[in-house]
């Protein structure tokens, strides 16, 4: 009795033959996926967990003309992006003191907008194994929600207790208009 599984190429005609295993190769192979997603998926979902922030400032009326996802990770940097946010003000508060070697400062801005109604919001952060993902959300008006012409610089500046790498993604929503 021959214990191999022989099988054929359409195209080559070139048999191939594997030991028998009591077992079809289409089950052994649907096997091995199946314990392959058990062992990774639930190791993903144990790690996703929800890092939290705090907001430093939030506003519409910074001074940084362009967009930007950023983390501040020195005193130095931290200072110079302070001085940035409130290079149109007559009066710079210090900023509030970080201990970067626990934490670090995440900005989100949307730079120069031509209108009212733009905000950005730093709305979630969580980490997987050693990655950290900042989730931010745009909000901008419709075409007719405002009829006012008016630079706005929308930002949100968070300090989370994180030191690893970071990703961001962006979510833009056009709310409806209220009349």
């Amino acid at each position: 009795m021959d214990n191999r599984i022989s099988l054929t190429s359409a195209s080559r005609d070139k048999e191939i033959r594997l030991p028998a295993l009591g077992v079809s190769v289409a089950r052994m192979v649907i096997m091995l996926m199946a314990a392959t997603i058990f062992l990774t998926v639930p190791a993903f979902a144990q790690l996703d967990n929800d890092v939290s922030f705090i907001t430093i400032l939030k506003g519409t009326d910074g001074g940084i003309d362009n967009p930007m996802d950023r983390i501040i990770t020195t005193d130095k940097e931290w200072q110079e992006l302070w001085n940035d946010i409130h290079i149109n003000k007559s009066y710079v508060p210090p900023p509030p003191r970080i201990d970067f070697t626990k934490s670090m400062i995440i900005i989100a801005t949307m730079g120069m907008q031509p209108s009212p109604g733009h905000e950005i919001k730093i709305t979630r952060i969580t980490q997987v194994g050693n990655m950290v993902t900042v989730y931010i959300e745009e909000t901008k008006p419709g075409k007719v929600c405002s009829p006012l012409t008016m630079i706005s610089k929308p930002f949100h500046i968070v300090e989370a207790d994180i030191k690893l790498y970071v990703t961001f993604r962006r979510s833009i929503s056009f709310p409806k208009c209220v009349r």
